[in-house]
């Protein structure tokens, strides 16, 4: 199935809402209820050892940015990555991505053969594009009130602070987890609940042929948790069959150190146009 979008006109709020609202009418028949409160895993040992507590919640805003200007696309596949695990732990449901015109001609559109690189069926996708940030969060609130998806991720330029609380209080009382995606350069303030760097990183060598690209690899930084996790930072390796995360070889035993800005390596599969390379 290919993915849907729906387009946000500012002389045409009340056409565009209820196109949306159509979109989520049209999967609400056949998606699992939404998740209730509790905590989802990246899958490693390792890693959810060291984050033991509250950090990942689904009733909550976490927030995602790019390490560097350039990270955007691995941002972005972090954020699905972060998806299918909430798909693996609650049942197929589907995603409502909320992107911008002027975001998608910066770092390229959502590439549909890049999603399924990273395990994320394309048919359980609803991506709508829109105009303004203020767009985006308006978008991402009607789709958690639906509470229809899996989960909601917004790509904006700029953090709002009043508008993420109100995302903030829409996951508590949906249980849908909202991801933000924002800017590399913006420092305001937000109400997410976890705060997280992405850079893209090098991909080992494939064990069955040296000169394919490896498993993407990401820089991980936690920024922030208001569970009160320390920040940190790991090098992981997303597994695109079993949807779990892994900690990198050469890196499991020791935590590394935030890096300012991405090394040349795996450039994230969904920007139209691209190709991974190791």
């Amino acid at each position: 199935m290919t993915v849907r979008t729906v387009l946000r006109d500012d002389n045409r709020r009340q056409q565009t809402l209820a196109a949306l609202r159509a979109c989520l009418a049209e999967v609400e028949t056949t998606a699992q209820p939404g998740p209730s409160a509790g905590r989802w895993t990246f899958g490693d040992p390792t890693l959810d050892d060291t984050l033991a507590g509250d950090v990942l919640l689904r009733d909550r805003l976490h927030e995602v940015r790019p390490a560097a200007f350039g990270d955007g696309a691995a941002a972005a596949g972090f954020a699905v990555a972060l998806c299918l695990r909430l798909q693996r732990a609650s049942g197929p449901g589907f995603v409502l991505w909320c992107d911008r015109f002027a975001g998608m001609r910066q770092a390229g559109a959502l590439y549909g053969p890049g999603l399924v690189d990273l395990g994320l069926d394309p048919g359980r996708l609803i991506h709508v594009a829109l105009r303004r940030d203020i767009d985006v969060f308006w978008a991402m609130e009607e789709g958690l009130r639906s509470r229809a998806p899996v989960a909601v991720v917004g790509d904006v330029a700029e953090a709002d602070l009043t508008a993420s609380r109100r995302l903030s209080l829409a996951a508590q009382e949906t249980g849908i987890t909202p991801f933000l995606i924002r800017g590399a350069a913006d420092q305001s303030a937000s109400a997410a609940w976890t705060r997280w760097a992405v850079a893209a990183a090098p991909s080992a060598a494939d064990q069955f042929e040296p000169r394919a690209p490896g498993r993407t690899r990401w820089q991980i930084d936690l920024l922030r948790s208001r569970a009160g996790a320390r920040p940190q930072s790991w090098t992981l390796e997303w597994s695109h069959e079993t949807h779990r995360f892994a900690v990198a070889a050469g890196l499991a035993d020791r935590t590394v150190a935030p890096r300012a800005s991405a090394a040349p390596g795996v450039v994230a599969p969904f920007v139209a146009g691209q190709r991974r390379t190791a």
